[in-house]
């Protein structure tokens, strides 16, 4: 009887010390977790030398990676997109952080195809996801920021903004 005593008051320690451990990594996570992912804020200016904002009224920034199953998964709908921004008159490119064949191989699968292809540092214009699309004003100041494979109704969403 009292060894069973003691096994309850030690499986009670153990459970209230594994509460005690849990709440620990749940509150750290609150208040010390990792900082939430950046991105452009809308009316921010970026500076992106290789651009040239003068040349388009607006320009659309598609970062992308060859390895990334959302943007694989984008594809028809970035072939959507270039249609109607070549329809309307609006700059697209597509942005690489390295450079890379399967980057051309990627690009050439599509039809329409993006133009316009830059390597580029994502850090230099905050983009820590990929795909992330930037619409971009004609004074290259950021007008709307879409990051991830976009459902359905934000694709459309986003085409109708065009």
């Amino acid at each position: 009887m009292k060894a069973s005593k003691s096994l309850e008051n030690l499986a009670n320690i153990a459970i209230v010390g594994l509460a005690v451990i849990l709440v620990g990594f749940l509150v750290r996570g609150y208040f010390f977790g990792t900082a939430h992912a950046q991105q452009p804020t809308i009316g921010e200016k970026l500076e992106i030398p290789s651009i040239t904002q003068d040349k388009a009224e607006r320009t659309l920034l598609v970062a992308l990676r060859n390895d990334c199953p959302f943007c694989e998964d984008s594809r028809d709908f970035y072939q959507r997109l270039l249609l109607t921004a070549n329809s309307k008159n609006i700059r697209v490119i597509a942005l690489f952080e390295k450079a890379d064949p399967k980057n051309s191989a990627f690009i050439e699968s599509m039809n329409p195809h993006f133009e316009n292809v830059l390597v580029l540092s994502f850090s230099n214009i905050k983009v820590d996801a990929t795909p992330t699309i930037i619409d971009l004003n004609m004074d290259g100041s950021v007008k709307s920021v879409w990051v991830g494979k976009l459902p359905a109704e934000k694709e459309d969403q986003l085409l109708r903004s065009l």
